[in-house]
């Protein structure tokens, strides 16, 4: 299914994504402005993406939470949905729990 979609985008589309996330601005220092709940996945086999990346991102937002994502790589919801599900369905809980989206409204 991936090879697919990647095998449909037309070559100038493709290029044109990759050029703009090479020059994209670095918004590195906006994360510590981030005031909701928030969670960091990541496919624990992400070739893209490393882990030190992603836990910086934690460090850098006020409560983050971090879930590996296990058997995934860049394209993890598709690679193990029930692990991505999982995750994003325990952090749903916890944060309502703790009143984090009462806060949002």
């Amino acid at each position: 299914r991936v090879v697919q979609m990647f095998d449909e985008t037309p070559a100038l589309t493709a290029i044109a994504d990759l050029l703009a996330m090479r020059d994209r601005a670095d918004s590195t220092e906006l994360l510590a402005s981030i005031t909701v709940p928030t969670l960091v996945l990541r496919g624990e086999e992400d070739a893209v993406a490393n882990e030190t990346d992603a836990q910086a991102m934690v460090a850098k937002i006020a409560g983050a939470r971090f879930a590996p994502i296990p058997a995934a790589g860049h394209l993890a919801p598709m690679e193990n949905p029930d692990a991505w599900n999982d995750a994003v369905r325990e952090f749903y809980s916890h944060s309502m729990v703790a009143g984090g989206f009462d806060e949002m409204s």
